[in-house]
């Protein structure tokens, strides 16, 4: 054991004085609160100008002067405490929640503002996911736009988020990536992909928002386009009456984007209708963050979307259902095409 040295002893000193210590439980919480409070202070970067940091020429004694008291406890291992918040925050609790939970838990004060900066830290990860590599051919792909709730400036409106799901040339669902925010151009989302690595997609199932028929003829000239079949379904039953439901005329006008799916089998049929995946990611999505009912801006949006995806795809590790029959039939279709 080293020496005390005066250094030592006037800490000693200030650690008694503050926290009334009596007994060895009493030292046990007394270090438990400052380990939290200075993990804290290097988190936030900011240790050096806080008050209780010795400067140099400062005393010890004016540093116990500037001393203030806190109330914090912890639990025996606060190491992995973001990855707490970070897991709570992935199952939809709010950062005021996962305050209460926390304090709940382990007794330890955690300010919502230190959650939204333990999940900030979730942006580099994000930017990343975003840019990651992907396949060169994706047998399908589906685009949707879901709206969700953002408060800016105090006013309450509807944000899109612009959600890409593929199915890879292994069979396997995979979210290719979320763009939050208005004016999100078809030609910026296919050349997102291209910059990604995608070299060729055979069937693309959007609505026609964003400008995205007229993007994929450039950027992915020999994809099939699909209009997305269970919104087209929707589309024709809101626009005629309840005693002529059987009205044919809107699925006339937009015919060349609704018959490519009938030249496919029931199984290539099944997987295009994107009821059975795209509607039950928003499904997720919605469910998972119901507690959320309004986002604080877009990032908080983008986080818990990212989040939810991170989340579902760990189910995600076997083929869509008959894979291997849309497989034999996506090489008859498409020769040469998909090589796997």
């Amino acid at each position: 054991m080293e020496p005390i040295t005066e250094g030592k002893r006037n800490l000693i000193s200030v650690l008694l004085d503050e926290y009334k210590i009596q007994t060895a439980d009493d030292i046990q919480k007394a270090l438990k609160d400052l380990f939290v409070a200075t993990t804290e202070l290097i988190r936030e970067g900011d240790v050096r100008e806080q008050p209780g940091h010795k400067k140099k020429g400062e005393s010890s004694s004016s540093r116990c002067r500037n001393t203030s008291k806190t109330t914090k406890k912890t639990p025996d291992n606060i190491l992995d405490i973001e990855d707490k918040i970070i897991s709570m925050y992935a199952k939809g609790l709010t950062n005021h929640q996962i305050s209460e939970t926390i304090d709940d838990l382990y007794g330890l004060e955690v300010s919502e503002v230190m959650i939204s900066a333990s999940t900030n830290k979730l942006f580099p990860k994000i930017r990343e996911w975003q840019a990651r590599p992907l396949s060169a051919v994706f047998p399908i792909v589906f685009l949707d736009t879901a709206y969700f709730s953002v408060q800016e400036n105090e006013v309450i409106r509807k944000i899109p988020a612009n959600i890409m799901l593929g199915v890879n040339d292994r069979g396997r669902k995979e979210v290719i990536s979320i763009l939050v925010g208005d004016n999100v151009s078809g030609s910026e989302i296919l050349d997102g992909l291209k910059n990604r690595g995608v070299k060729d997609i055979l069937i693309f199932c959007a609505d026609d928002s964003n400008g995205i028929r007229d993007s994929l003829a450039i950027t992915f000239p020999k994809a099939e386009y699909q209009r997305c079949p269970a919104h087209r379904v929707r589309e024709t039953l809101k626009d005629v009456s309840d005693k002529d439901r059987y009205s044919l005329k809107i699925r006339e006008k937009r015919w060349d984007t609704v018959s490519p799916l009938y030249k496919f089998s029931s199984s290539v049929r099944s997987a295009i209708y994107s009821k059975n995946m795209l509607e039950s990611l928003n499904s997720i999505y919605r469910r998972t963050n119901i507690q959320k009912s309004v986002f604080t801006d877009e990032m908080e949006l983008l986080k818990s979307l990212y989040l939810s995806t991170s989340e579902v795809s760990k189910k995600w590790t076997a083929a869509i259902r008959d894979w291997d029959k849309i497989k034999i039939e996506f090489k008859l279709l498409f020769p040469g095409r998909l090589h796997k």
